[in-house]
C-alpha cells in the first residue's frame, strides 16, 4: 500500500483516557484549517446505571450545543450502559462550526466508564499536517 494518510489527518484528544464518574466537558478541538471531522468515543466497562456522551459544537469555543442530528453522519452514542459498553463509537461531523468537543452530560456517582474521546480532522487546507 502506498497511500499516505498520516500527513492528511490530525488526531486530537477531547476526553483523554480516564475514568469518568461525573458530568464533564471534554477539551476543545479547533477545526480551523480542516474541511472534515470524525469523532471517536471508546468506552470500557460501565458499572452502575449509565453515562451519557454527546458530541458538541461551537462557533466561538464558549457557547456549546449538542450537534444536531442533521449535522452528523451516524448518531450520537447517547447513554452507555452495561448492554453497550466495551465498544468504540464513531460519528462523522458535517456541520459548519469551528470548535468540537465530547461531553459526558449525565453520570451518577458510582457509574464508571473508562473513556477515551478523540476527534480526527481531515482534508487540511495546507498539508502535510503536524
Amino acid at each position: 500500500m502506498t497511500k499516505d494518510l498520516a500527513n492528511s489527518v490530525k488526531l486530537l484528544g477531547s476526553i483523554k483516557a480516564k475514568t469518568v464518574t461525573t458530568a464533564e466537558d471534554g477539551s476543545t478541538v479547533d477545526a480551523q484549517g480542516y474541511e472534515s471531522a470524525v469523532a471517536f468515543l471508546e468506552v470500557g466497562t460501565q458499572s452502575g446505571t449509565s453515562n451519557t456522551f454527546n458530541l458538541y459544537d461551537s462557533p466561538d469555543g464558549s457557547t456549546w450545543t449538542i450537534v444536531a442530528a442533521g449535522n452528523l453522519i451516524g448518531s450520537q452514542p447517547g447513554a452507555i450502559t452495561t448492554a453497550n459498553d466495551n465498544a468504540v463509537f464513531k460519528v462523522g461531523y458535517k456541520g459548519g462550526q469551528r470548535y468540537l468537543r465530547w461531553e459526558c452530560d449525565a453520570a451518577t456517582a458510582g457509574n464508571i466508564a473508562n473513556v477515551n474521546g478523540c476527534i480526527v480532522l481531515g482534508n487540511p487546507r495546507h498539508a502535510p499536517t503536524s
